[in-house]
């Protein structure tokens, strides 16, 4: 099994890296998903989809379709794991803490693009590409999210642990197009929540569980991209983007906001026993 081809957020060109700030910022998850970070490997494509896409995100639109879905939605239960069992498995407090972050950042994030894209499907397949063009406005992008910590690249992990992770992804990746889901490289740091999620959340039992969930929200999304699809509209060719930061064309304007702090609070070094990179 491989990773999916795709342009890490860290290895991002300038006007790549400006697009994902944007797409951050405009879904409000301190990551790109992998779709977007797909995309970006094929020259032309990210800047198009996400000009379509884009206008849906900042009024929300996307949201207010998948919210009231995912709140009547009931999840499979995997059953509990109980809490002394983290800290045998290596996996305290803090690292908890950061942790459910991450997860509810993939929540929001995913539970969005599923009608995003299921939206962008229904366009396409309706002549969308065909309509006439208008412009995205990228003045004025919503605050930025607390960003994640860094995805951890397979070939970063110790042999054990990359083993894992890709049982883990066998269930959820089609046969002929194996990909490695980011939540459980992100996940990686903390090899041991792997371990006990893989014999509950991660099992096969509970994923075969967790279909009637996927199709309900799958089936609520379809219904959803019919009335979105028809309000969507291609970028032009020559589509404004996002300018880069410390683009020479670029007015200087003052910052509004504090700056980030020079430590993030996600800083996990201590927790997984690596240093902090932002730590003096």
């Amino acid at each position: 099994m491989t990773e999916t081809r795709e342009i890490p957020e860290a290895e991002a060109d300038a006007e790549t890296a400006a697009l994902f700030r944007d797409i951050r910022a405009c879904t409000g998850v301190g990551m790109v998903n992998l779709i977007y970070r797909h995309m970006a490997a094929t020259p032309g494509l990210l800047p198009w989809v996400w000009g379509c896409l884009r206008p849906h995100f900042v009024s929300g639109r996307f949201r207010s379709d998948a919210d009231p879905e995912l709140a009547e939605i009931t999840t499979a239960n995997a059953g509990p794991i109980p809490l002394p069992a983290f800290a045998v498995a290596g996996v305290g407090p803090h690292a908890l803490d950061t942790i459910r972050f991450i997860v509810e950042a993939y929540n929001t994030g995913n539970s969005g693009n599923l009608f995003a894209m299921t939206a962008l499907a229904r366009f396409l397949t309706d002549g969308g590409a065909e309509r006439a063009a208008i412009a995205p406005d990228y003045t004025g992008s919503p605050p930025s999210p607390p960003p994640l910590p860094p995805i951890l690249a397979m070939a970063d992990m110790d042999d054990d642990t990359a083993a894992l992770v890709r049982q883990i992804s066998a269930p959820v990746a089609a046969g002929e197009q194996p990909i490695i889901p980011s939540l459980y490289r992100h996940l990686a740091p903390w090899p041991g929540l792997l371990a006990l999620a893989s014999a509950s959340v991660f099992s096969p039992a509970a994923m075969q569980a967790a279909q009637t969930t996927v199709e309900a929200l799958h089936a609520s999304a379809l219904t959803a991209a019919e009335k979105t699809a028809a309000t969507m509209a291609p970028p032009p060719p020559a589509c404004p983007r996002p300018r880069p930061r410390h683009c020479p064309t670029s007015p200087r304007r003052p910052r509004l906001t504090p700056a980030a702090p020079s430590r993030p609070w996600w800083c996990w070094g201590r927790a997984s026993g690596r240093r902090c990179p932002t730590s003096r």
